[in-house]
């Protein structure tokens, strides 16, 4: 009961339960120090550095993954830390090498974009900057000297740039997958006065080498790599498929505008223009656009062929389904419109044309879309257009002969007639 005096095993199982409490708390304490410390960016300290990469998404915010269209202007940043005890080391090399994918090229395809901070301290003109063959790099032989302050723990690296995706980008999954590594420096322990400084908790920064390795001061400090930090930016593919209302047929030769909804217009390789844009379609009625992004689009019919009806515009809206990872699981899109252009489907006779999305694949990035052209009754697909003027035709020499022939016939009654007419006179006589 309450108040109750505790026997000796009691007070004995109390005080190892307090003890291990103890442990514990000093445990989680130590830990926390750590791999839970966040620095003032909101990036997690660590004992060994990080680096964290993100891309800017359509509202602002900074995440792993992103949807976009060729030639369209993407902002990535990289987060990364320093060593919690950088200070310590005589130099600390610092190296970020970032991989651009085969589809991707910085904006102006040169640096001028990339911008480097230390802390809040702009630091882009003390680092050596290049880009090659995709590859972003930004390095220094000792970032301790790039600053008029001193490293700490809490140190950290913001990289932030502009790229954006070209014409050899990739649709639907995998995506445009670039991804950046962080060299830096390590300790090498082999009874070194650098590496003696160095306490147990920070013996992730140690390298342990044989005893026999020739390691002096001026060797004890090498580098090595972080894990890869990646973000992927997807796109897609549009095809337009034309076909005849009356029995499905391939439509070529329709001309249309696809317009975004910035006002500008979607050009032949994806990219988007204030100029008007004149899509054709093919032999087979298509026409196919690598390298779009998420939106809602207005296509415009400007001309249909000979025997067919233009249609109204069709607004298509097209959005992307992704998981918690950033993995692309799903492509919606919907579509309206496409009636006739300027009559009533049922008032005049003409067929209603339809309109509908018949083929969606996240894999390949594919929106199929149908549009189903309207015949024009009065003037059908192979016959003379509304508002032509159909001439007389032609019969040609068999025409003429027949003519000739007749009044040829007509001429031989005529004299028939005249000469028995004489010779009836004549026996009269």
């Amino acid at each position: 009961m309450l108040g109750e005096p505790m026997d000796c095993a009691s007070v004995k199982t109390h005080k190892t339960q307090h003890a291990l409490a103890i442990v514990c708390l000093i445990l989680i304490t130590a830990v926390i120090a750590l791999i839970g410390a966040k620095t003032a960016f909101g990036e997690e300290k660590t004992v060994i550095p990080t680096i964290r990469k993100y891309v800017e998404g359509d509202d602002g915010d900074w995440s792993t993954w992103t949807t976009s269209g060729v030639d369209v202007d993407v902002d990535f940043k990289l987060v990364a830390t320093v060593a919690e005890n950088a200070s310590e080391f005589p130099t600390y090399p610092y190296e970020i090498t970032d991989t651009l994918p085969d589809g991707m090229a910085l904006d102006s395809d040169d640096i001028s974009s990339v911008r480097v901070q230390l802390n809040d301290g702009d630091i882009t003109e003390q680092m050596d900057i290049s880009y090659d063959d995709h590859i972003l790099t930004i390095s220094t032989d000792d970032l301790a000297g790039v600053s008029d302050s001193s490293l700490s723990e809490d140190s950290v690296v913001t990289v932030t740039y502009r790229a954006h995706l070209t014409t050899a980008c990739i649709c639907g999954t995998p995506g445009n997958v670039n991804s950046a590594v962080l060299t830096y420096p390590v300790i090498n322990q082999v009874d070194s006065p650098i590496a003696a400084r160095v306490a147990v908790s920070k013996a992730p920064l140690v390298r342990l080498l044989a005893a026999d390795d020739d390691v002096s001061d001026g060797n004890a400090v090498t580098t090595t790599e972080t894990k890869t930090a990646e973000t992927t930016t997807y796109t897609l593919a549009l095809r337009i498929s034309k076909v005849s209302s009356v029995n499905g047929s391939p439509v070529p030769g329709a001309t249309m505008t696809i317009r975004a909804e910035d006002g500008r217009y979607v050009q032949r390789d994806g990219s988007l223009g204030t100029m008007e844009h004149e899509f054709t379609t093919d032999t087979d009625g298509h026409i196919e656009i690598n390298g779009i992004d998420k939106g809602t689009y207005t296509i415009h019919e400007t001309s249909a062929p000979s025997g067919y009806l233009t249609t109204s515009d069709i607004i298509l809206t097209a959005s992307t389904e992704n998981a918690d990872s950033g993995a692309l699981v799903a492509i919606d899109a919907t579509v309206s419109g496409g009636e006739e252009d300027g009559v009533d489907g049922d008032s005049n006779g003409f067929v209603e044309s339809g309109t509908g999305v018949t083929k969606i694949d996240p894999t390949s990035g594919l929106i199929d879309i149908q549009i189903t052209d309207p015949v024009n009754p009065s003037s059908p697909a192979g016959s003379p257009s509304v508002g032509s003027t159909p001439s007389l035709p032609q019969t040609g020499a068999t025409a003429a002969g027949l003519a000739l022939a007749g009044c040829g016939i007509m001429l031989c009654v005529i004299a028939l007639a005249k000469r028995n007419k004489t010779k009836k006179d004549a026996n009269s006589d």
